[in-house]
């Protein structure tokens, strides 16, 4: 389940960028979630599109503020 707080990792060929969950919506059809990049970009996505470019659950912290604040994020 995803999570506000969470430290994702995605592979894009030979890109891998990392990820933090600020908001996630809860729709009848669907979730929708809020990430933002280490570049501070912010994105919004269906989940189980979110999950296809977001495979590896690195860390979890209790806000997302902790979390881009984190050595995860940050050292990634």
């Amino acid at each position: 389940m995803i999570k506000v707080g969470q430290i994702y990792k995605a592979i894009d060929g030979n890109l891998r960028s990392t990820v933090v969950v600020t908001n996630v919506e809860n729709y009848k059809t669907h979730n929708e979630v809020d990430y933002i990049s280490k570049g501070g970009v912010c994105f919004c996505q269906d989940d189980a599109k979110f999950l296809l470019l977001h495979r590896e659950l690195v860390a979890e912290y209790p806000t997302w503020q902790e979390a881009v604040n984190s050595r995860e994020f940050n050292n990634a």
